[in-house]
């Protein structure tokens, strides 16, 4: 079973580095203004979206993955809110040009490929909009023969180091490229209960979905001296 499936099927609201714990320090960090229209590309099962929604921003949600959308889709009613989810993707985006003046991005470009992606996020920008991705970023040099197992463990396209992010938001003609809250990652934080987490049922009798959440946490143990995040900003002018 593919990681993205078993994060699907278990219902996952904070699969990226930190967890939702580093989303709310990011979001208290850099304020967002109400009147902003807000993109988060890759919302899985929409916990973030969510809680943006709860606290009156107009945000529009994404991912590629129908089966995320569903339960993206069922927490956001039990909820009772109004968002706009659509399914779609990150290198191809279903939107008209200079749209947004936020894009928001868990662990999500490192999924495709980078140069479209960026691309596709500064075209939906609006002219003095900003990006925020936070990514699994390469700390060093891996070695060749430990590249193949983690690059198909994830389905990851590329993983790049900060000073090969900066070049590919360059290349994409962000301005004003920087990061924030680097650190290693050892393990994704789950000290944020998530009360709108819908798991498919059987799931704990599900050999393919456990096997894989097991092999997950062998992945992180593995690589951890290889292995940091941050969140990669990028603005458009």
């Amino acid at each position: 079973m593919s990681y993205l499936k078993m994060l699907s099927q278990f219902g996952v609201g904070n699969a990226h580095p930190g967890g939702f714990s580093a989303t709310l320090e990011q979001l208290q960090h850099f304020h967002i203004s109400k009147e902003c229209k807000i993109l988060e590309v890759g919302c899985g099962t929409g916990r973030t979206s969510c809680f943006l929604s709860s606290k009156g921003y107009d945000i529009t949600a994404m991912d590629i993955q129908a089966p995320m959308l569903v339960k993206a889709k069922k927490r956001a009613e039990t909820q009772k809110l109004n968002i706009n989810f659509v399914e779609g993707d990150v290198c191809s985006l279903p939107f008209e040009s200079d749209r947004f003046d936020v894009i928001l991005a868990e662990s999500v470009t490192n999924f495709a490929d980078a140069d479209k992606a960026l691309s596709e996020y500064y075209r939906v920008l609006k002219p003095g909009g900003t990006l925020y991705d936070r990514e699994i970023i390469a700390a060093k040099p891996i070695p060749s023969q430990m590249k193949t197992p983690l690059f198909d463990f994830f389905g990851f396209k590329q993983l790049a180091s900060l000073d090969e992010w900066t070049e590919i938001f360059n290349n994409a003609k962000f301005n004003t490229v920087s990061s924030w809250g680097y650190s290693e990652i050892v393990k994704q934080h789950t000290d944020e209960a998530d009360n709108f987490q819908y798991l498919d049922e059987n799931i704990y009798t599900n050999y393919q979905a456990l096997r894989t959440a097991f092999e997950y946490n062998e992945i992180l143990n593995t690589y951890t001296d290889y292995l940091a995040s941050a969140v990669l900003i990028g603005s458009k002018l």
